[in-house]
């Protein structure tokens, strides 16, 4: 070990063993060592096992032993010494000794020597012993590193995709790593000794000349150099590499040329590839129906296909070097999209957005843009979007409405009375002649069993209930007379034919009814005036073929009144070709039933789960059910409950597949968000539990803390305790809510700024990094609330305040009368909330943020405080802004007509 110099302090004692059997003679060598500001510990022994015991327990920097000792000498404690694994220096201290004997002494292993009579020498030996060890030691060390780095470059130079090169002052290599095989096919041997030019075109030695004289004329500008060349594989072909090389220079001498070489062929493979890519990716792009676009951060438009300039009527090349994208919007909507575009820009993601378009004629289309960030080191460099001309659509749409409200109106004033009921016969809707025949308004028809409209005999009641029976079998009925009593006493006579039909997830019974009391009528004349009526019954005949004909055109039009039910329906046949489509299915699936009938559905749609939903139905002729999400034409995500099943099974397969949609996106996230408020809640409950029980314990096993850290502790167990309190508070209020029980309020005349004044105080103890200002302007008046509930508002809004200004801060609370309201206003500097987070925060289970780090809360309080608010007839406002802080106003009424002689509560408060 290295010892300090005499003048400076030693960061260590050093360990001394001596081996001296004379006391005086040991004290000496001390003495001699402290006067020269060595400090040490030391040892004394005069035995051979002593002097082993200490070697092991001792574990001395330095032995220095005595020559000739009774029962033990110096030599036997040098054998012993380097008998051991660990080098130990050893200095011999004796009265007398000749030269010969010491010349012994060394080559047993003895670092030096010391006479007694020179007892002064032994500092600078004993210095001098050990600053050689040291160096010695480290010697070691330097050339142990030496080793290992020698063999982490072998290993390096081995295992090495790249071939490690050296070049000497000629020119030539002297070195090549076990790569170059791989790389060129030369063997190492072969290539030691040649040059580079021997290797690479004449084109190439010329380049990679003139570039290496000058790296090696101005090393200080080029102190390396790479460069992609090309060398010959041993068989002859052209090998890209890319080289890296190096001058080493000694003094102004250039000594060697270091460098290594990379096998590019891949890569070079890999650009050619890219290139192809992006030819042929243009070429679709152009194909394309629609425009697509890339801009940089600033929307100028760098590139776009041939149907943008089709779309917007620019020549391409006007569009790429001249324009942005918000020339292509109409004036008046330019700042909504410049506004879009810069929260594009930090992060926030749009699907398909609504503008109008402008052409370069100065014509206004309807169009929908969707952009997608383009990365760059982290960074947006731009957008890729799409731009979709909707102008046809919009068209259609218009035509399809004016097809459905034509359809609807048919079905209104259809001649026949049209019912639609349940499988128990209960009307679930019918059309005006229904009510007519029926002598009731619509309205009072649903809900209503089609039976008890009529008084029917036993046997009309048995008739009836055959055909429910034959309809809850999925069987249609043919035309049956009813011998019908109507409320006014007067009878009819009907025909009802029943069709079983499929309206979303559930069976329907579609029943339609024709009066034919006159037919019937007719019909009794004719029998008693056959001849004389003969051509009056001809008559009639063609009217009743006519009205058949009539009935099935009705039957057309409630086949199309079907597809207008609230969930989505495909019906497939078993080419899976779909041969019907409602509006709901339309719009879920963006496809339009007239481009797509008689079309298979995998040819007109990739929604995959879908696809193979059906497809299982119809090879198991089995109903199958499964949720599956579809993005449809706004580019938001739903999630559909797909129903598919086998219609009329034959010979083991159906002759086509049913399929329902149903859209559940809400259901799912309402799952999704109780899921998250249990986990929140579990984590809420235990934050404060764990700090009350670790404060409570330390409290309890403890005994000798100060009354101050008593306190302290105290303060944050009553903190935790009523953090606790306001979490359960809030849980048994919403479990209220949602149990539909409600709030519970206690109206009464209470002083507002006495508990608010209570509540700021308890805040003041409780956060002292905190500083609560108050400016209670209101009358000292009483009014007519709920004392406990108000506590509870003070309680969510202040405890919010403090812990969304984690650094401490003011709060300052206000309150006023105006126009008849008690308002309270609560501002804070704390970090504030965006406009989308303010629009969500009374949202049930909302939090602004839900980060890991984010301030602890079960997203509950701010809906409460509505609610209680809305129980008194309040109102409340936000208004916030992200690193500015936040500002509350509340109000309720005064409503001083309800304020008697009770005791006003909120007096008197702590």
């Amino acid at each position: 070990m290295t010892l300090p110099k005499r003048e400076k302090q030693a960061v260590q004692p050093i360990r001394i063993l001596l081996a001296e059997d004379n006391p005086n003679d040991a004290e000496m060598a001390r003495r001699e060592l402290s006067r020269e500001s060595i400090e040490f510990h030391d040892m004394i022994v005069d035995g051979e096992e002593e002097f082993r015991r200490a070697l092991d327990d001792f574990k001395p920097h330095l032995v220095i032993s005595d020559y000739a000792m009774p029962a033990f000498d110096g030599m036997r404690a040098l054998e012993i010494t380097r008998s051991r694994p660990e080098r130990i220096p050893f200095i011999i201290l004796t009265g007398s000794i000749n030269e010969e004997t010491a010349v012994d002494c060394l080559k047993a292993g003895a670092d030096d020597y010391v006479l007694k009579e020179k007892i002064k020498r032994l500092p600078f030996a004993v210095r001098d012993v050990l600053a050689k060890e040291q160096a010695r030691r480290d010697k070691a060390q330097a050339q142990e590193q030496l080793r290992r780095n020698e063999e982490k470059f072998r290993l390096i130079a081995e295992n090495s995709i790249d071939c490690l090169w050296q070049m000497d002052m000629e020119h030539r290599y002297t070195y090549v790593s076990p790569s170059l095989p791989r790389i060129l096919g030369f063997t190492p041997e072969e290539f030691i000794g040649t040059r580079f030019s021997d290797h690479a075109p004449e084109q190439e030695v010329t380049r990679i000349g003139e570039v290496a004289r000058r790296m090696l004329e101005n090393p200080q500008q080029f102190p390396h150099i790479s460069i992609e060349t090309t060398m010959f594989h041993k068989d002859g072909s052209l090998v890209p590499l890319e080289v890296v090389a190096k001058p080493l220079f000694v003094g102004d001498e250039l000594a060697m040329i270091l460098g290594s070489a990379r096998d590019i062929s891949e890569r070079k493979q890999a650009e050619a590839a890219l290139r192809e890519n992006e030819k042929r990716f243009r070429e679709l792009a152009d194909m394309l129906p629609v425009v697509i676009f890339e801009t940089d951060r600033q929307g100028n438009i760098h590139y776009a296909n041939q149907q943008a300039s089709s779309v917007f009527k620019y020549p391409l090349e006007d569009l790429v070097t001249e324009l942005s994208i918000f020339d292509m919007i109409a004036p008046e909507e330019r700042d909504r999209a410049r506004d879009t575009f810069a929260k594009r820009l930090r992060g926030e993601v749009f699907g398909m957005i609504n503008y109008a378009g402008l052409t370069k004629s100065g014509k206004r289309f309807p169009m929908l843009v969707r952009m997608s960030p383009i990365p760059a080191d982290e960074v947006v460099a731009g957008f890729r979007g799409i731009v979709v001309d909707i102008s046809k659509e919009r068209e259609m749409l218009a035509k399809l409405d004016a097809i459905q409200k034509r359809f609807r109106i048919l079905f209104e004033f259809a001649p026949d009375s049209f019912f639609i009921t349940d499988l128990r016969g209960r009307i679930v809707e019918a059309n005006r002649q229904a009510g007519k025949m029926l002598q009731r308004r619509q309205a009072e028809l649903i809900g209503k069993s089609l039976a008890s409209r009529f008084r029917l005999g036993e046997e009309e009641r048995r008739q009836w209930r055959k055909l429910l029976t034959r309809s809850n079998k999925g069987l249609p009925t043919e035309m049956e007379e009813f011998t019908l009593t109507r409320p006014d006493g007067s009878s009819i006579v009907a025909e009802i034919s029943t069709y079983p039909v499929r309206i979303g997830s559930k069976t329907q019974i579609l029943a339609i009814a024709r009066d034919i009391t006159a037919h019937r009528q007719l019909q009794t004349e004719l029998e008693n005036h056959r001849e004389s009526l003969e051509q009056l019954v001809k008559t009639r005949t063609r009217e009743l073929k006519k009205a058949l004909l009539d009935s099935e055109a009705n039957r057309d039009r409630i086949d199309t009144i079907l597809k207008s039910v609230s969930d989505g329906l495909i019906v497939t046949d078993v080419n899976k070709h779909i041969i019907l489509m409602n509006t709901p299915a339309e719009e879920y699936l963006d496809l339009r039933f007239t481009e797509c009938i008689n079309r298979k559905i995998n040819d007109v749609t990739h929604h995959r789960p879908l696809i193979d939903l059906i497809q299982l139905a119809f090879d198991e002729s089995i109903s199958v059910q499964a949720d599956v999400e579809i993005v449809g034409k706004t580019s938001e995500a739903h999630v559909l409950e797909a129903a598919a099943k086998p219609i009329s099974v034959k010979k083991g397969k159906p002759i086509g597949i049913l399929t329902t949609l149903r859209d559940v996106t809400r259901t799912r996230e309402i799952d999704r968000l109780r899921t998250e408020f249990l986990s929140t809640t579990a984590h809420e409950l235990r934050t404060p539990l764990t700090s009350i029980q670790g404060f409570s314990e330390i409290l309890l096993t403890r005994k000798n803390l100060k009354k101050a850290d008593k306190d302290k502790f105290l303060s944050y167990i009553n903190r935790q305790a009523v953090n606790l309190a306001g979490i359960i508070s809030d849980l048994l209020d919403i479990s209220r809510i949602e149990s539909g029980v409600g709030f519970e309020i206690r109206k009464g005349p209470c002083r507002l700024n006495d508990i608010i004044a209570g509540r700021i105080e308890l805040y003041r103890l409780s956060y002292r990094d905190h500083r609560f200002t108050t400016d209670l302007q209101a009358p000292d008046q009483p009014v007519c609330a709920d004392k406990e509930k108000i506590d509870q508002i003070m309680q969510n809004l202040l405890s919010n305040a403090v812990k969304y200004s984690p650094d401490g801060g003011e709060v300052h609370v206000n309150t006023e009368i105006k126009n008849d309201e008690f308002r309270v206003t609560i501002k804070d500097r704390g970090i504030g909330m965006t406009r989308d987070q303010v629009r969500n925060i009374f949202r049930k289970f909302y939090r602004a943020n839900s980060s890991d780090t984010a301030p602890p809360g079960t997203g509950l309080g701010m809906s409460i405080v509505k609610l209680i608010l809305d129980k008194h007839g309040g109102w409340i406002d936000i208004d916030s802004r992200p690193g500015v802080g936040t500002k509350v106003v509340f109000a309720i009424p005064i409503d001083t007509n309800k304020i008697d002689r009770d005791p006003v509560q909120g007096e008197n408060q702590p």
